[in-house]
């Protein structure tokens, strides 16, 4: 459908969507009924004000897109919160319970990778299996029509990338609060053989309420304690490829598949490094850069950022 020119054709577009019950739309038309000079952006911001819609939802709408934004007859999609290398995740609701949950789709193109959908189909396993509450949890895997999709916990907050990226490095005793919570969550899996081995600021969330939980176990992988080189997914396409963030990488994970929980604990220790200073360990450079140098540099000393740092603190964020 083309995009609505006129405000007129925009309520056509709302109304086909089904996203706001006739009787509600039009009370709210009545009630908060458009300007005769309105526009189209200006209708929909006031649609978002009230209530009635989601900036995603309008953003669509505008395109004269107003089908799919229900997956499954279950999940209503409300927001985009996130879009990574395993797929798109979504805030939604649940249409019968209200609830708010934020679902993962795995993009149609990677289907025809047949690595793609076995690691998404193991990323909702392992998360499943996991009951801690400084992991994200998953609910439910399903599929509809094409679509792959990872129904899990929504976080309510902002990921520790974005705080410092916002409002500067944290004070040590946040810093050390959130990165001992997220300790807490890889013990967890460890107890269960799972290693995450993407650990980063971008995949610690924190919620308002303070607790910080771990996202993303879509590279993790799953270690036989009594043949730790058993072949899995993750070794059967990517033999050649490193898997994981170059800026946090332990040095045997560029070598090697085979990594154990210490590849996760160095990930945290630079994690801590960036809550501290604002950087990562080696933020200069190229990948292949910087994977060298987390096998053969030491980085930068966190007294030489900030003097305030206690030296117990700051020896969690060396080898």
């Amino acid at each position: 459908m083309p995009a609505p020119a006129t405000v007129a054709e925009f309520i056509d577009v709302v109304r086909k969507s089904g996203l706001v019950p006739d009787d509600q739309f039009d009370a709210q038309l009545t009630r908060f009924g458009p300007a005769p000079s309105a526009t189209v952006d200006q209708f929909a911001q006031a649609m978002v004000r009230n209530g009635l819609l989601t900036r995603f939802q309008t953003k669509q709408l505008k395109l004269g897109r107003y089908k799919r934004f229900e997956i499954a007859g279950k999940y209503r999609l409300l927001e985009l919160l996130g879009v990574g290398g395993m797929g798109a995740v979504y805030l939604c609701e649940h249409v019968v319970m209200k609830r708010l949950m934020a679902i993962k789709v795995l993009p149609n193109e990677k289907l025809q990778d047949p690595s793609a959908l076995l690691r998404f189909h193991r990323e909702a396993r392992m998360v499943a299996s996991l009951d801690h509450p400084n992991i994200v949890r998953a609910f439910d895997i399903d599929k509809f029509e094409t679509m792959h999709f990872l129904v899990m916990e929504y976080v309510d907050g902002t990921s520790l990338q974005e705080i410092v990226a916002r409002h500067g490095p944290l004070s040590p005793i946040r810093a050390a609060n959130y990165v001992a919570q997220a300790a807490h969550g890889l013990h967890h899996a460890n107890e269960l053989a799972m290693v995450h081995r993407d650990i980063k600021p971008g995949n610690l969330l924190l919620e308002r309420t303070g607790v910080v939980k771990i996202l993303d176990m879509g590279l993790a992988r799953i270690f036989d304690q009594a043949n730790p080189t058993k072949d899995n997914v993750t070794e059967k396409f990517d033999n050649n490829c490193v898997l994981g963030t170059a800026d946090y990488l332990a040095p045997e994970q560029a070598m090697s598949n085979v990594v154990d929980i210490r590849a996760d604990i160095y990930a945290l220790g630079g994690s801590m490094y960036f809550l501290l200073t604002g950087q990562s360990p080696f933020p200069d450079g190229t990948i292949a850069h910087k994977l060298l140098a987390h096998q053969s540099q030491e980085p930068r000393l966190v007294a030489e950022f900030r003097k305030d740092v206690p030296p117990s603190c700051s020896r969690s964020c060396t080898r």
